[in-house]
């Protein structure tokens, strides 16, 4: 692997050499140097990194571990003294339970106000909905149609096949007559 990153290296190295040599500075004539001239050159470059990091503090109070003396912004660690407790007056108490009672009642009437006023809101759904309906009801109303037209064209050829079914058993129970009278005739003589 390190000798094709070298060979690939020497080669881009060799690349960028000849291809970045410029052709003199020419004169102009008056021995300046800033006469005609041309140049080429590319270059390519490519860079990529990462990273990893990991870190340990201690806080502010760092000569204690966190615990004992607190020379940081807070008390911090285990074991540091707790404040007692101060006990409200009657007042206090008042105000707060005021306070509570006045913001239960005003998110009970913003939720009452939102609430009639999602429910004054149209259904974005209703009018597709009267659509479709217009719709079920006239394709039902064409089903019932063509249904009523089957059903009639059906008695139709009921009766046409009823009345062929009687012409058939009626020229059959002629041509049987026939026959027996036939052999009655030859027979019975």
């Amino acid at each position: 692997m390190n000798k094709i990153a070298t060979i690939i290296s020497a080669a881009s190295l060799a690349v960028v050499s000849v291809s970045a040599s410029a052709w003199g500075w020419g004169d102009n004539g008056f021995g300046d140097g800033w006469g005609d001239g041309w140049a080429d050159g590319g270059f390519n470059f490519n860079m990529s990194a990462s990273g990893h990091g990991h870190g340990y503090g201690r806080g502010y109070n760092h000569y204690y571990d966190g615990y004992g003396p607190y020379y940081g912004y807070a008390p911090y660690g285990y074991g540091f003294p707790v404040q007692p407790a101060v006990e409200l007056t009657d007042e206090q108490k008042q105000a707060i339970a005021d306070q509570q009672a006045r913001f239960a009642a005003d998110m009970q009437k913003a939720q009452q106000q939102a609430a009639e006023y999602y429910a004054a809101q149209p259904f974005p759904g209703d009018a597709m909905r009267a659509q479709g309906d217009a719709f079920r009801a006239r394709m039902d109303a064409e089903h019932e149609a063509r249904i009523k037209e089957m059903d009639a064209r059906m008695e139709e050829f009921r009766k046409a096949s009823d009345e062929r079914r009687k012409a058939v058993e009626e020229a059959h129970k002629a041509r049987m007559q026939e026959r027996a009278a036939k052999a009655e005739a030859k027979h019975g003589a």
